[in-house]
């Protein structure tokens, strides 16, 4: 009889040692599948972080001559009102954030750019120039090299603001308020956020303002700058067309993405079984 309780103990142990087991190998499993899955989702919620400030944006500036040089625009077209006799100029360039944005790089006077237009009463003239850039600021993706810097007379009514000024000597594109493109350059981006080679840092050296020279065409005669003149306008830039207002842009570009981004995960998230 006692040899047969000592054979049921030892059973009753085996089943337990056996018991622990597969209760030690389930947990195990489970840890397993716990860090497997947090190891999956990792690189997906990493897209949920906020969007980095961008190196450098690529963007047009607006700039006035004060004291016969270029001075940084203190607001934006929309809230001024343009002068008789007065020189606006517009550069598309990379700007980094340590750095000023670069105004154009030929500076004619109001008599050169407005020497065949004559005076109207009733109507104002504001001397224009217009600078594209050089090809290291055109945006990723560029297919056309930059258009040649140009000079242009205004002639608008009195009392007409400086984005009735640039619309009378070029195609405007804009979005939400913010100045994308001057006769369709650059095609189809807004204020890019650009990587800042050390080419882009280098010095401007001076080009010749071609007076009076037309406005270019669109790359490939697509007709760009046609439609967009055409376009009906969006109020533009009533504040600084700044190196901040561009960053705000790319960041909030950058945020969308990043929150698309989030949308998608957590639908991927409830659709998993």
């Amino acid at each position: 009889m006692a040899e047969g309780l000592a054979r049921r103990g030892a059973r009753r142990r085996r089943a337990h040692r056996r018991g622990a087991l597969r209760t030690l190998a389930r947990r195990t499993t489970a840890g397993a599948a716990s860090v497997a899955a947090l190891l999956a989702v990792a690189p997906a919620a990493s897209a949920t972080a906020p969007a980095p400030a961008p190196e450098a944006v690529a963007y047009w500036g607006s700039f006035l001559v004060e004291d016969g040089a270029w001075s940084f625009a203190p607001v934006g077209p929309s809230a001024r009102t343009a002068e008789d006799g007065t020189v606006e100029g517009w550069r598309f360039a990379t700007a980094p954030a340590d750095a000023r944005p670069r105004p154009p790089r030929g500076r004619p006077t109001f008599a050169e750019l407005c020497q065949d237009v004559a005076p109207v009463e009733g109507q104002v003239r504001v001397g224009v120039v217009v600078d594209y850039g050089r090809p290291v600021d055109a945006p990723p993706g560029a297919e056309e090299a930059p258009p040649a810097a140009r000079g242009a007379c205004a002639q608008v009514p009195e009392g007409s603001s400086g984005e009735v000024v640039l619309d009378d000597v070029a195609a405007l594109r804009a979005e939400s308020g913010v100045l994308c493109a001057l006769d369709s350059y650059p095609a189809d981006v807004c204020q890019p956020a650009v990587p800042l080679p050390d080419a882009a840092r280098a010095a401007d050296g001076p080009v010749d303002v071609a007076l009076g020279a037309p406005a270019p065409q669109a790359a490939g005669g697509d007709g760009r700058a046609a439609a967009d003149a055409d376009r009906a306008p969006d109020t533009l830039l009533t504040g600084p067309a700044g190196l901040a207002a561009a960053v705000a842009v790319a960041l909030a570009l950058a945020a969308g993405l990043s929150a698309g981004a989030s949308r998608a995960l957590r639908r991927r998230r409830r659709r998993a079984p």
